[in-house]
This record gives C-alpha cells, sequence and structure tokens, in this order.
C-alpha cells in the first residue's frame, strides 16, 4: 500500500526542493547564495513529508485520520501528546480541536448542494453534541454522512463496493477514509452494553451497541462530517488538480536554472514584502459602522444586500471568494440568487459591529429586518469576509485588491 507523502503533489515538492538543492551549489556564483536557506527548507520537508502517514499510524485505530484542512501544528502536537503523555491526553487534545472546528465548518457547507438540505438535522446534531446529548447525536451524524456519500456514490459510505480513493488526496487517501470506514462498519454479532470508544455504525444503528452515549463516540462520529467535507472537495476538484499537475509538470520540464533563480529571488522579495506588511497592520478601532467606507469589509457586506434589495442578482456574485470557491458562472449564480432570494423583501439592514481578525479577514454583524413569504422577520447574522488580490488571499494593506463574503451562499439559510 502505498503513503500519502507518494502523493503526487507531494512527490513533485520533493523534487523541487532537490532541484533547487543541486542548483545551491553554484548560486552563489550568480551573486544569489541560497545554500543556508535550502537546507532548512529541505528539513522541514523531511519532516512535513510524512506527517500526515504518522499521523494516521498513530491514530486511526482510534477514529482519527489526517485530512486537507487539519492544520500541521494539530497533528505534531497530538503526536508528541501520545508519546509524552497518553492516548487519553492525545484524545482530548483532539476533541478540544475539532469541538472549535466543526462548528466553523457546519456554517461553511451549510450552502453546500450536498448539505444544503440536511443542515436543519446537522445543526440539531450538533446542539445536541454540546448539551451533551450524545444518544441522540451520534444515530443522526452516522446516518447523514452516509446518505451524503450515497447522493454521490450509489452504494453509500459504508458499503463495501464504495469506492472512497481520490487521486492526490489526503483525506480520500486509501490509508485515510477507505481505511477508517473499514474498522468502524465492522459487523458487531452481539448485543452489549460494554462501553465503546468508536462509532461502530453496525453496532449503534442495528441496535447491538448499547453503551454508545459518551463523548468520544460523539465526537467522532461529529468528525466524519469534516473528513467527508474534505473528501468531496478532492473528488470534485480532482479534474481541475490533474489537470494543474501537468501544466506545472510542463512548467518545471521546460525551466532553466536562470529561470528558478529568477523565480526564486521573486518569491524571497514578496515574502519579505508580506512580513512587512503582516507587521504593519493592526485591528481598526472605533469603526464608523453608520456609514462604512468603501473599500471595507463592512461596505462589501451592505453592499450585497443593497443589490438583493434592488433585486439586482448578478452583481451579487463579484462577492464569491474566488481563493475558495474557484471560478463561478455569473449567470448560473444569479440564477440561484433570483431563486432563493425572490421570496424575500429586505426591509432594512444596519451593521452592528465589525471585527477584523486577521490581516485578511473580518466579521462582519448585521441587523435584518426582512418579510419571507409576506411574514415579517428579523435576524442578526455574521458574514466572514476575505480579502482577496487577483484571486488570491492577501494582507488588506495590499493595493488593488476586494472583499469577499466567505459564506455568501449560506446566507440565505440564516434568514430563514
Amino acid at each position: 500500500m502505498s503513503n500519502i507523502e507518494d502523493n503526487e503533489s507531494i512527490k513533485t515538492l520533493g523534487e523541487a526542493i532537490k532541484g533547487i538543492e543541486d542548483l545551491s551549489k553554484i548560486s552563489r556564483f550568480f551573486e544569489a547564495d541560497i545554500r543556508d536557506e535550502i537546507e532548512t527548507i529541505k528539513k522541514e520537508y523531511e519532516t512535513l513529508k510524512n506527517l500526515p502517514d504518522r499521523f494516521n499510524n498513530y491514530f486511526i485505530e482510534y477514529g482519527w485520520i489526517a485530512h486537507e484542512e487539519m492544520k500541521i501544528n494539530i497533528m505534531k502536537r497530538a503526536i508528541n501528546i501520545f508519546d509524552r503523555d497518553s492516548l487519553e491526553a492525545a484524545e482530548r487534545y483532539l476533541t478540544e480541536y475539532y469541538e472549535e472546528v466543526a462548528p466553523q465548518l457546519l456554517e461553511r457547507i451549510a450552502y453546500r448542494p450536498l448539505f444544503r438540505d440536511r443542515i436543519h438535522l446537522l445543526k440539531l446534531a450538533m446542539e445536541d453534541y454540546f448539551d451533551g446529548r450524545y444518544h441522540s447525536c451520534v444515530p443522526i451524524f452516522l446516518m447523514q454522512v452516509d446518505g451524503i456519500v450515497n447522493d454521490i456514490k450509489a452504494t453509500g459510505l459504508f458499503a463495501d463496493n464504495t469506492e472512497l480513493d481520490v487521486w492526490d488526496s489526503i483525506a480520500g487517501h486509501s490509508s485515510g477514509l477507505s481505511n477508517l470506514i473499514l474498522i468502524i462498519k465492522k459487523n458487531r454479532m452481539k448485543t452489549t452494553n460494554e462501553k465503546i470508544k468508536l462509532p461502530y455504525r453496525n453496532g449503534i444503528l442495528h441496535g447491538r451497541d448499547l453503551n454508545y452515549n459518551n463523548k468520544l463516540v460523539a465526537i467522532k462520529s461529529m468528525v466524519l462530517l469534516v473528513y467527508i467535507s474534505d473528501w468531496i472537495q478532492s473528488i470534485q476538484s480532482e479534474t481541475e488538480r490533474k489537470s494543474q499537475y501537468n501544466k506545472e509538470r510542463e512548467e518545471i520540464e521546460n525551466t532553466t536554472i536562470l529561470d528558478i533563480i529568477d523565480r526564486y529571488q521573486e518569491i524571497k522579495e514578496r515574502n519579505r514584502e508580506m512580513d512587512r506588511l503582516h507587521k504593519k497592520w493592526s485591528p481598526r478601532k472605533n469603526i464608523n459602522v453608520e456609514m462604512p467606507l468603501s473599500g471595507t469589509p463592512e461596505h462589501a457586506a451592505i453592499a450585497f444586500f443593497e443589490y438583493i434589495s434592488k433585486r439586482n442578482y448578478g452583481s451579487p456574485v463579484q462577492l464569491y471568494p474566488n481563493s475558495i470557491l474557484g471560478e463561478v458562472s455569473v449567470n448560473k449564480k444569479a440564477g440561484e440568487f433570483k431563486k432563493e432570494f425572490s421570496k424575500i423583501e429586505l426591509l432594512n439592514y444596519v451593521v452592528i459591529w465589525v471585527e477584523d481578525k486577521g490581516s485578511a479577514l473580518s466579521e462582519v454583524k448585521i441587523d435584518l429586518s426582512y418579510k419571507l413569504n409576506k411574514f415579517k422577520k428579523q435576524k442578526t447574522i455574521i458574514l466572514r469576509l476575505i480579502y482577496e488580490v487577483n484571486g488570491e488571499l492577501q494582507n488588506r494593506l495590499v493595493d488593488g485588491g476586494s472583499w469577499k463574503i466567505v459564506n455568501i451562499e449560506g446566507i440565505i439559510n440564516l434568514l430563514q
């Protein structure tokens, strides 16, 4: 069986580092000595390339796997806690991490077609989890992840013949989700009151594992949503990623030594500039929410509702985040906005507060009064906005960018 470190993107990165390492031996002749820096990069790469494999080797039998959105420091920390303390301590750490991550994920996936019709059940299950009703949330999570996969693969998540492997994926690697499902779909032949620590799907849903009502089983059931979300994104982007990979391979083959040196110097200079801007930026104070200034996240948030109030469904498409959702069809998305918001009549919308969470991220809380199917309603919602320049996430101090709404497709769900 192959490892995640054998994924094409990871191997290509290794080849690039090896090429630059060879180049560093002669770089001093071009007034660009990069030997020390390349040695640092090489050491970091050697440490990180097998980190997902190490994480899976440590934790998959206990119900945890590495995936695309999992931060490197979380994987490292969990392994260190396991080695220095215990499995129980590592699982407590992972539980706390996912208790923070999972609700944020639910907010992001609410708008996606595969999740949209299920979001009310997932929200109820999430509420049950945080209120300690583990007996209630576990079956809902297990049923819904099965149904979500069933909408993509005719045989569902837990069927023996469902293919879960995805090209150049972490969650979709054969050592990841596929192996995890093999563990939790095991047949449970006897009815038992023995406490379990894994969400055995057959034992729980068929009434054989009676003592599943605990936090570990519940969090591991909930986290299946996180794994499935990354897995779905890998499937949906597979064709585009392969095309980009082949394009990059071709560019690498046609790259000269001087090209590499020039590119390295450009990247180095760009990183210096990003570091400078990062140190220069600080969150705003005393933000004027009554009259949002042009070019601010709060102005972009209000612009969305101004467009909708005027029945302008094309202009809001420019507020889609390219760095997250990629290119979108204006006509298609405008049609979706028209279908979703035609039932809503906006009466009033005002910004309550704005919080700058980072150099490229702000949250805007808006109070809305509106009619939905002729019934008057009032809600307060939070929009998450990111700053992009030419489709890439950037520090807001970089000129030429604009603000995009991360949860733009989830707005309609927040109003219902």
